[in-house]
């Protein structure tokens, strides 16, 4: 990976900044699991026709301002069209090919699923005839080397305020030791805060008998699950206190305060432990790691002392936690003890939802949950462990004025190879759903799923993230262990993607802590529009309505959360084929899109087609010609704004390439 750049390197490009003509250079490295061919975080299709409430329009300005940017004059297509003086060494204007270096070490490639091939990477017919002899990896634009790769510190306030709440005491993890804040349980059953199921507003639900029509007898057959007047935690205590030696005492145990698990996902559930599982897996779990996972889960008052409020919309505010807090929130979701929560957060918490069917993807990303407990609880000490996670929500407050923007386009790295999580130093991009995960707790495998599933951490987000908004973000800075000697990945290795997901092994991150703790990795969450469904149709997202929703949704997560950090400190951002997949986006299209918020965050990006050497190739082509002139980010703009009037036109790369 080109993380491993020397020292000198680096400081002469934080110098080179400074000269302002030099293209901003940011955090680089390239990885990605998002292609072409790479569907987004949605189960299925049909969830991207039924994507919960709408999404929320631009405003009516919004909306008057990207018409008024569709009436490109005869002066404004002049000034697209850079003039011969500017196009630098080949003074026809024609594309002048930049000087490329191939990525090195690191890069990885991703199996495809089995059977599944996305939009953009299908081969069909006699392409399917000749791939064999085609190239396997290609990289091209901005040589990785120019690319500015370096660690990012998000903001460095770590006090309470209004906007930044702390679940550990400030003072005690300043001297090195992890106490939760408050040091007593503080109970808060309202709107706007998480549900927890400690809470003694929290009541338990048991099933009821109903009574057969025009009989006063109960019917046995027929029952209903409603509230009672009982604790729901005391019934949890009671069930998770003694010893679970097999997967039916496990189930019966969840059955006592989550009536109907049984029925509606015992079989699955049973089917995992006795038939899927590994032997030595198995005897791990039951005789190892699930007493611990019952102690911590049932520490959650004393481990998370208070309820933690929403990361609310349309605001900045942030939440971060201890290690050994996220472990036993996510250990109380694997025993299915958290109430429904607010309509506006994903639709459920509890890992119960993975066993709704009898998956093979499911049960491998079962397997990588497992070893996370296996790791936080058997191999780590997490009660003294001082490696934070923190969430920022962010909002964009001022909208830029796309068309008026003069700032030059900043470098790019194109490359067929590698994925996103890979990409160290780097702000990697999540290709989210607009509730984060996805279907991580469901059937969903595809790229947001699979960060979530590998990084389990990143799922407790669920609990607290209620619906992105249209010009809204989550960042995480995701923790991890230190000191590991290996490059590796999240918490296990795995292979495959969708249906051919498999768990390999276990693993450790070697990526290093900032002063807070934190892993040195940053994790931006955006999720893009759904074209393929009721509401749009794919070709609608050429309209400038729906390119300035892209564009205020990539700013807004490639923009720096630091108000103190200069442009000449940001990392590069690791991005790919964000809504090309099941959304249906077109990759020229959001490539340029996020290639100009990139840009006007003042970051150098790195963009990977998930082994699809042909879009690399091209893409690298409109790189290389665009970075020749150079254009400006207004000026990319207008050319959009151009496409979308162009009567009978071709594709949008050709559009760009062959004229």
């Amino acid at each position: 990976m080109q993380t491993s750049m020397d020292a000198s390197v680096i400081s002469g490009k934080a110098k080179k900044r400074k000269s302002s003509e030099v293209e901003q250079n940011h955090l680089g490295t390239q990885t990605d699991e998002s292609t072409a061919s790479t569907p987004d975080s949605v189960d299925s299709l049909e969830d991207v026709a039924s994507f919960g409430p709408e999404r929320n329009t631009l405003s009516a300005t919004d909306e008057a301002e990207a018409m008024e940017c569709v009436s490109v004059s005869d002066t404004d297509v002049a000034s697209i069209n850079v003039c011969d003086d500017q196009a630098g060494p080949n003074s026809n204007g024609d594309d002048v090919e930049v000087e490329t270096e191939p990525p090195t070490g690191g890069l990885t490639k991703v199996e495809d699923a089995v059977g599944h091939i996305s939009d953009d990477a299908a081969i069909t017919g006699s392409d399917a005839a000749d791939s064999q002899s085609r190239p396997t990896d290609f990289s091209g634009g901005t040589p990785l080397s120019f690319i500015f790769a370096c660690p990012e510190v998000t903001p460095s306030d770590f006090s309470f305020s209004a906007t930044h709440r702390l679940l550990i005491d400030k003072t005690a993890f300043e001297q090195g030791v992890m106490i939760p804040h408050p040091n007593k349980f503080v109970d808060r059953w309202q709107p706007g805060y998480v549900r927890m199921p400690c809470s003694a507003s929290c009541r338990l639900r048991v099933k009821f008998a109903v009574k057969a029509e025009h009989s006063s007898k109960p019917d046995t057959h027929k029952s209903r699950v409603d509230f009672s007047t009982d604790s729901h935690w005391e019934r949890v205590t009671n069930s998770l206190s003694g010893e679970l030696f097999t997967v039916d005492d496990l189930i019966a145990a969840i059955e006592s305060y989550d009536p109907g698990f049984l029925d509606a996902f015992g079989k699955s559930f049973r089917s995992f432990f006795n038939n899927y599982l590994r032997c030595e897996e198995r005897a791990n779990f039951f005789s190892n790691t699930l007493p611990k996972l019952q102690k911590v889960a049932l520490g959650l008052p004393e481990i998370v002392t208070q309820p933690i409020k929403l990361l609310a919309q349309s605001s900045n505010e942030s939440i971060t936690l201890s290690k050994y807090q996220i472990a036993s929130l996510l250990a109380n979701c694997f025993l299915n003890t958290f109430p429904c929560q607010d309509k506006e957060l994903p639709r459920s918490q509890n890992f119960r939802t993975m066993f709704l069917a009898n998956r093979k993807s499911c049960f491998e990303k079962m397997r990588c949950l497992l070893n996370y407990f296996d790791r936080v609880l058997n191999k780590e000490d997490m009660s003294s462990n001082t490696c934070l996670v923190s969430f920022h929500r962010r909002c964009l407050k001022a909208r830029p004025q796309w068309e008026k923007i003069e700032k030059k386009l900043s470098r790019c790295h194109v490359s067929s190879q590698g994925r996103i999580e890979d990409q160290r130093r780097m702000l990697q991009v999540d290709f989210a759903n607009q509730f984060v995960g996805g279907g991580v707790l469901g059937q969903g495998c595809v790229q947001e799923e699979i960060r979530f599933i590998t990084h389990p951490e990143l799922i407790v987000s669920r609990l607290f993230t209620p619906r992105l908004l249209d010009d809204e973000c989550l960042i995480v800075q995701v923790s991890n262990v230190e000191n590991c000697p290996t490059e590796l990945r999240g918490y296990c290795n795995f292979r495959g993607y969708a249906e051919s997901f498999e768990f390999v092994s276990d693993y450790t991150d070697p990526t290093g802590c900032d002063r807070m703790g934190r892993k040195l990795v940053t994790v931006v969450a955006i999720d893009a529009t759904p074209f393929r469904s009721r509401e749009q149709k794919v070709e609608e997202q050429f309209k400038p309505y729906f390119c300035l929703r892209e564009l205020y949704k990539a700013y807004i997560g490639f923009k720096s959360p630091d108000l103190s950090t200069t442009e000449a400190e940001l990392t590069a951002v690791a991005t790919g084929n964000w809504g090309c997949g099941a959304f249906g986006g077109n990759t020229t299209l959001k490539f340029l899109l996020q290639w100009m918020a990139a840009s006007l965050a003042g970051r150098d990006m790195v963009y990977l087609t998930f082994n699809n050497p042909e879009l690399a190739e091209s893409l690298a082509k409109i790189v290389d010609y665009m970075l020749s002139k150079p254009y400006s980010v207004g000026q990319v703009w207008k050319l959009l704004c151009l496409y979308t009037k162009t009567p009978n036109k071709s594709s949008l790369m050709n559009f760009i390439l062959g004229s």
